[in-house]
């Protein structure tokens, strides 16, 4: 992109309590490979100090200025500017979150989520010893572990995912990508517990739920695919069950009757 001008549409919330939000148009001069945080950090320096967004890292890395631009998610310290054609481009908040100002919104309903899958390590009692316990790259189920580490906990995911705005119970893509890890993990005790959790219909059918679209796969900036991971979650599930499939049918089943 050569020097010029592009018109930011960003949607801003309301001045008032009870009021709309609505989009503001912001004139930016742009130079060879802008992001659209660099346009925000011009709107708020030159046009309007009140525009309220995150970032922190601006190198892809933390997560926190995750929006939505021209209606698909990204982090918006990685998308630039040239790729959008038209002179035109619009910035708005995550879907399925609370908007706390214009593009920061409320993380705590994604965590919430996150943390139904009980998503932390408990350690094995047979695995406490006085020394370091070194595990190589290729031991055990490491490998089918590795694909879905990365996660930066954006909540791009999440926002992309057309199950989360329908079920409020689905624990979402990114906590059952990090499910996948736990039960893969072989020191990890609550591997049973877990994948109770993330079948059940406390999760709103969890893993049966999903579509398998591939949306949270295609938005995720790590390039990782909790798409993937369900699908392993199933197998595992499957693989621990002598009757596998009577779970999926029974959630199926309620939802088709309405129950």
């Amino acid at each position: 992109m050569t020097a010029g001008t592009v018109t930011v549409r960003v949607l801003r919330s309301p001045a008032e309590p009870g009021g709309a939000a609505a989009y503001q148009a912001y004139a930016v001069e742009t130079y060879p490979r802008m992001s659209v945080l660099d346009a925000l950090f011009q709107i708020q320096r030159e046009h309007d100090r009140t525009l309220a967004f995150r970032c922190s890292c601006r190198l892809g890395m933390c997560g926190t200025c995750a929006v939505v631009v021209n209606g698909r998610e990204g982090l918006a310290c990685q998308t630039l500017l040239e790729r959008f054609d038209g002179g035109e481009v619009s910035v708005r908040p995550m879907n399925y979150l609370p908007v706390v100002k214009d593009l920061a919104v409320d993380m705590e309903p994604f965590f919430d989520r996150y943390r139904s899958v009980k998503p932390h390590f408990i350690p094995k009692e047979s695995t406490a010893a006085p020394e370091t316990l070194v595990i190589t790259q290729a031991q055990g189920k490491r490998k089918w572990v590795d694909p879905a580490l990365g996660c930066i906990n954006c909540g791009i995911c999440m926002s992309s995912c057309s199950v989360v705005g329908l079920n409020p119970a689905f624990p979402g893509p990114m906590a059952l990508n990090r499910a996948l890890t736990l039960v893969n993990d072989e020191r990890d005790a609550a591997r049973d517990e877990r994948l109770a959790l993330v079948t059940g219909e406390d999760a709103g059918g969890g893993v049966w739920a999903c579509h398998q679209l591939f949306n949270c796969t295609a938005a995720c900036p790590r390039h990782l695919s909790p798409t993937r991971a369900i699908r392993q979650l199933r197998q595992e599930y499957v693989g621990e069950q002598a009757n596998p499939l009577v779970a999926p049918i029974k959630w199926v089943a309620r939802k088709l009757s309405g129950r």
